[in-house]
């Protein structure tokens, strides 16, 4: 015995239906945005910092005697013409400055982020530093890095270190150097709340390793 179409019950079951390729995407998307935004799971380390764009890396080294195209490593002073100037601009400065130093100098300049507490010796507090030493010395230092002997890295980094002519033009440089005279240049500023508390002794050496 052949029973008549249920008209409604095929209406409800293609809404039941539709309702729930609805909600299979809407989770669908949910989850693909916690995973990689609420957590991580799709992000490299440098995500987790707060900087407006990611780190560039080291150059290949060059073969002797040459020059890359956008002089990257290399200043006018290197190839023999006059030093570079550069107009300042805080904004450009500061963007700088967050993107390449806040994640081990915390903003405000006293080394106490996360990644700086794991070093030893910590990043030095630019309140005090910045006073002390002349814009030439201040662009040495970003330029070709620090001596910092000790550092237990994997790979080893050696003694000298982030020298930052290898991320960054010389222009930039030189409006980092312009931003930390105008940020820390006028010696010891009332103390900030510290980027990280720590609430028991650290148990890691400097690069991570137990």
């Amino acid at each position: 015995m052949n029973l008549p179409p249920n008209d409604e019950q095929e209406r409800n079951l293609r809404r039941l239906a539709i309702g729930t390729l609805v909600m299979l995407f809407v989770a669908t998307a949910f989850i693909t945005w916690w995973l990689y935004q609420g957590v991580g799971f799709f992000h490299d380390e440098m995500s987790y910092g707060s900087a407006y764009g990611p780190r560039k890396g080291p150059r290949v080294p060059l073969p002797a005697g040459t020059v890359p195209r956008d002089r990257m490593g290399f200043d006018n002073a290197d190839l023999g013409e006059p030093a570079l100037t550069v107009t300042p601009s805080a904004a450009i400065g500061a963007k700088l400055y967050r993107d390449e130093c806040v994640f081990c100098h915390a903003a405000g300049g006293r080394g106490d982020t996360p990644v700086g507490l794991e070093y030893d010796p910590r990043p030095p507090d630019l309140n005090l530093v910045v006073a002390q030493r002349s814009d030439a010395e201040l662009f040495q230092a970003i330029s070709d890095g620090m001596v910092t002997p000790g550092i237990d890295t994997s790979p080893p980094v050696g003694a000298r270190w982030h020298a930052f002519r290898l991320y960054l033009d010389e222009a930039d440089r030189r409006q980092l150097v312009a931003y930390l005279r105008l940020e820390f240049g006028q010696g010891r500023r009332p103390a900030p709340p510290p980027a990280t508390t720590l609430s028991r002794a650290p148990n890691l050496k400097p690069g991570g390793r137990r």
